[in-house]
């Protein structure tokens, strides 16, 4: 890895392509870089002029008197691979490449220059962003190389005037316009950013480079992300649980969900954008928290930095308010997001009787009325309710109009946001002005214009810290010993059917094959008469990989002579589906037993490897599609907290007098099938195992049908 510092603390900078014009985008990233308190060394490099706004300007930047640590490349695409070069020869260890017209525009060339830069950034071990990025800031040391007008243009301080620390939040984004929007608006929120790093192509530097460093550098608490693709699903998973373990949380936006965005990713910035269901599942596993929007992102992360070290410890909601209907207002979407609103415990409630009138409430919401509000203030009101035993965080409710009223109340809300140990957040029900923002981020209690997102941003901070806590590493190939590994690949790749798929799977502690392969209809029928109960015949061939499609399968077979006549339709039918398919018999086995249906499956994504999804099974897959992803789990414990997330889950865990399902059979089965996907790894392109049939507590289960797909390599 290349010395990020020379990039984000550089001493010294010379910006390629100065220019005194401040009308034209790099003459507005040399002033911008000018303007500040920066103390270190700029040097405009331009053939064009002697100097640029009074600062000596040189040829090249091998004519500077020293060697700089960061030169910023502002010209254009087809000069800037000969001026890296230059860079790296002169001794320059970072750069930053501003420059659009690389492997996000469509043809080859393109492609083909970036992959120089990304030659000669490996040469000269150079820690580089972009190219197509919109530069960076160090809010603390005022290094600022971009010309986004949220910098160039801001009417307010680059850091909230309250915070002398030198910002604690760092924005990390692949897209340079979208990063620094996120700080526009979360700077007028009070947020105190750190950094705003745009990666661009990411020729050089990763996203996850820059956190793993940020890390490492200590002075960052709360990561924003904003993520085109993860081009390295084993680094975003090192990193990510690195995070997790050090209690610094990571917010994303992770755009690809539909067509449209992935094309529009891979047009913007070359990024092959990978699944968005995977990408959402292995975040949500390592803690990382998917916001949807730019709005509810600078909500969630004002939420996370002002509550970072006061973490809920469940969903109870307290909420305090002035206002029934918005106290009733806030309940609701505390419901909508699986938060709950206990009616106080008895001791809290006498306290806050003592200070309401009549008409007031002390349930929860707490209803102070303007009188009560008046007497004692908004935040006194919050903190008594903050108090009660059975509430975890507290929304205060209020109008954030005039800063005024809030001053005689400072020391309360120190009490309730710096002092507090449970989290709270505040909902104004009036716009409030940039004064009032201000004073309620200087005592530690974030602002919210929006119901939905007070509600949502404490329901994520549960989420994180049950996440947190509850931590597990995901199995991997270091984990798994199991028979006859070596000559796997083979076997898969000669498991294209049920019957052979089942064989070998059983080998792995995945379900048994308690039929036979009849390859005629006598044979059919010998089976069937051996058997005491009825059977199911189903057809065999690699090359019809969905049966009942084909017409083939038949249930209840409970003669000879009814098998006999069976084997015989059971091969026409998938005859007639496909004409050439190869027929490997019959195979036929007893009915297992009723039970809660479920789907187990593995895919190995082009990113992150083998990913688990289980779900309702049977008729239920296409009707609910209720299923949940998950990298591979480790322990039946983790299995059956993945099981828990159905929304279904209470026909395997018993619902209205229904009997419970044998869970702990299904969990030691998500994880034996967890194992088998780490140790098949690349050889398998996906596992279907549909139906699965989970049988009554205590008496295990059936796999009735599966399909392993090996892989094309």
């Amino acid at each position: 890895m290349p010395d990020i510092s020379k990039l984000l603390s550089a001493r010294s900078v010379a910006v390629v392509g100065a220019s005194p014009d401040n009308k034209r985008l790099r003459g507005i990233l040399f002033d911008v870089l000018c303007r500040g308190n920066y103390a270190g060394r700029i040097y405009p490099v331009t053939p064009s002029h002697d100097e640029v706004t009074g600062h000596k300007a040189y040829k090249t930047v091998a004519d500077i008197p020293e060697t700089v640590d960061l030169a910023v490349l502002a010209i254009p695409a087809s000069a800037v691979v000969t001026e890296l070069e230059r860079c790296g020869a002169a001794g320059v260890k970072a750069a930053a490449i501003v420059t659009s017209g690389f492997a996000e525009q469509a043809g080859v060339e393109g492609e083909a220059m970036q992959r120089e830069l990304s030659a000669i950034i490996v040469k000269y071990d150079m820690a580089v962003t972009g190219p197509n990025s919109l530069g960076f800031v160090n809010f603390a040391e005022e290094l600022a190389p971009t010309f986004s007008p949220a910098i160039a243009r801001a009417s307010l301080s680059l850091l909230p005037e309250w915070h002398e620390e030198g910002g604690r939040v760092a924005i990390i984004a692949q897209s340079g316009a979208i990063g620094f929007g996120i700080y526009d608006r979360g700077r007028l929120r009070e947020i105190p950013f750190r950094y705003v790093i745009t990666t661009g192509n990411e020729a050089g530097l990763r996203a996850f480079d820059i956190v793993d460093y940020l890390l490492d550098e200590g002075e960052t608490e709360v990561f924003v992300l904003f993520l085109e693709d993860i081009r390295d699903g084993a680094q975003f998973r090192r990193v990510a649980a690195k995070a997790l373990a050090a209690g610094k949380p990571i917010l994303a936006v992770k755009i690809g969900r539909s067509e449209a965005a992935q094309e529009s990713a891979a047009s913007h910035t070359g990024a092959m954008v990978g699944s968005d269901r995977v990408n959402r599942a292995v975040m949500e596993v390592h803690g990382v928290t998917i916001c949807e929007d730019l709005d509810q992102l600078v909500d969630f992360t004002a939420a996370f930095y002002h509550n970072r070290t006061k973490l809920p410890r469940g969903r109870r909601i307290g909420i305090s308010a002035g206002t029934g209907g918005g106290g009733g207002w806030i309940a609701d979407q505390c419901d909508v997001f699986g938060l709950e609103v206990p009616v106080l415990d008895d001791e809290a409630r006498k306290v806050i009787d003592a200070v309401l009138p009549e008409y007031g409430s002390s349930r929860n919401p707490v209803d102070g009325t303007a009188q009560a509000i008046g007497d004692i203030g908004n935040a006194a009101l919050a903190h008594m309710t903050s108090q009660a035993s059975n509430i975890d965080a507290t929304i205060m409710i209020c109008s954030a109009r005039a800063a005024y009223r809030f001053e005689k109340e400072r020391n309360s809300f120190l009490q309730l946001g710096h002092d507090g140990t449970k989290p709270s957040v505040a909902w104004t029900y009036t716009w409030p002005t940039q004064e009032t923002v201000a004073f309620f981020a200087s005592a530690g209690v974030p602002l919210f214009t929006d119901t939905a997102n007070a509600a949502a941003a404490l329901a994520a901070l549960a989420t994180y810290r049950e996440t947190r806590d509850g931590f597990v590493e995901p199995v991997t190939l270091a984990d798994v010993t199991a028979p006859d590994s070596a000559g796997l690949a083979g076997a898969i790749s000669n498991a294209g059917y049920e019957f052979t798929g089942r064989k070998l799977l059983s080998r792995y502690g995945i379900g048994a094959v308690s039929g036979t392969l009849a390859e005629s209809a006598g044979a059919a029928a010998d089976a069937v008469r051996c058997l005491s109960g009825r059977a199911v015949m189903k057809i065999q061939s690699p090359d019809i990989l969905h049966k009942t499609e084909a017409g083939g399968v038949r249930l209840s077979i409970d003669t000879p002579e009814a098998a006999a006549a069976a084997y015989e339709e059971l091969v026409a039918s998938a005859k007639a589906y496909n004409p050439s398919a190869r027929i490997m018999g019959v195979l036929v086995e007893p009915m297992a037993p009723g039970g809660v249906e479920l789907i187990l499956g593995v895919q190995n994504d082009s990113v992150f490897g083998p990913t688990i999804m289980v779900g309702l099974g049977g008729i239920f897959t296409e009707i609910f599609e209720d299923t949940v992803l998950s990298l591979p789990v480790p322990t039946p414990e983790a299995a059956v907290a993945l099981l828990k997330r159905l929304k279904g889950a209470p026909l395997l865990f018993g619902a209205r007098g229904r009997t419970p399902a044998d869970v702990d059979a299904a969990a030691e089965l998500v994880v034996a099938v967890s194992r088998f996907a780490v140790l098949a790894g690349d050889y398998i392109t996906s596992i279907d195992l549909n139906p699965v049939i989970v049988h009554p507590q205590g008496q295990g289960l059936s796999v009735v049908d599966a399909l392993i797909v090996p892989s094309k390599a």
